[in-house]
């Protein structure tokens, strides 16, 4: 059974459910409500809460010429630590829908939009500043983001209404919309081609996916990544002295000492700097850190495999 519920100007479609209730936060611009109301509704209520259990979409019309970012990001912090009145509740994502204004933050010398202040609530990397209007360092370099966000915007309401159709047909037969494909394995090829270096990095991919899908490119990730690329690297120099310790020519002794003694010294000063850099940016230097099936194998194999296939 389907209920209605008005809570102040937002608008709730949801079931009833005795447990604790994962809300999402949806704000659509006023300006295009109307024309994506049904749309908007069926996908709240098929979509979004069908895919996460036990959650409830509350709907946020609002006027995006008199709210701004600072005031949509009390809101979700109001609900993120308060919940929804006389309920049990807890925030687990909001999507924003139209022409919704982002926080502006300054960092590091930067300044520029980003989501972080609508998701991230706890040990906050972000504070606003009431005399500059925007939100500032708060001198924490590792945090992290407590909500799943998304962004839909597109230029006319015809474009979101598409989109919703597209995600109904989506949901309705999700096989449409997978193309068709072949595996192929030559195990010879593969032990013969196989870049053992890039293992690390393929495993990246699959224990930070969520992240990479959500694109939660964060400080504390790259700096984890960077940690673990540093541990690796900078052992080359030990190795290297190691593998030279028995070797009659003083010149290849004194080679391997002064670079493990570089090694030594990098190492320390990359434990003495962080990270601090816009997402898009973080998204450039993590990417070499993360690596595809396709990246265990060279391009030659890859390329061995087209002429078969073909």
């Amino acid at each position: 059974m389907q209920n209605t519920f008005f809570i102040d100007r937002r608008k709730v479609y949801a079931d009833d459910n005795p447990s604790t209730t994962n809300i999402v936060a949806v704000f659509v611009d006023k300006d295009i409500y109307q024309g994506i109301k049904t749309n908007l509704e069926r996908y709240t209520t098929q979509y979004i809460q069908k895919k996460i259990s036990n959650s409830k979409a509350v709907v946020f019309p609002i006027d995006t010429t008199t709210m701004k970012a600072h005031d949509i990001s009390q809101m979700l912090e109001n609900m993120y630590f308060e919940g929804l009145k006389d309920e049990s509740s807890k925030l687990v994502g909001t999507i924003l829908i139209g022409n919704i204004p982002l926080p502006v933050v300054e960092n590091n010398g930067f300044i520029y939009p980003s989501i972080y202040p609508y998701v991230d609530f706890e040990h906050q990397e972000f504070v606003y500043d009431t005399n500059k209007k925007f939100f500032v360092y708060n001198n924490n370099p590792n945090g992290q983001a407590e909500l799943r966000h998304g962004i839909i915007k597109f230029d006319g309401v015809s474009e979101y209404n598409s989109f919703f159709n597209k995600v109904r047909a989506y949901k309705n037969n999700p096989t449409t919309f997978i193309d068709k494909a072949i595996w192929y394995e030559d195990f010879i090829g593969l032990k013969k081609y196989f870049i053992a270096e890039n293992t690390k990095y393929y495993i990246n991919s699959l224990m930070f996916s969520e992240d990479i899908g959500y694109h939660r490119f964060t400080n504390l990730l790259l700096n984890t990544l960077k940690d673990e690329h540093n541990e690796s690297t900078l052992n080359l120099g030990t190795d290297l002295k190691n593998d030279l310790q028995y070797t009659t020519d003083p010149d290849l002794q004194s080679y391997a000492n002064d670079i493990a003694d570089r090694n030594d010294q990098a190492n320390t000063l990359s434990q003495q700097f962080t990270s601090a850099m816009p997402t898009l940016t973080l998204k450039k230097a993590t990417q070499e850190m993360f690596k595809g099936y396709d990246g265990l194998v060279s391009s030659q194999f890859l390329s061995k495999i087209k002429d078969n296939v073909s």
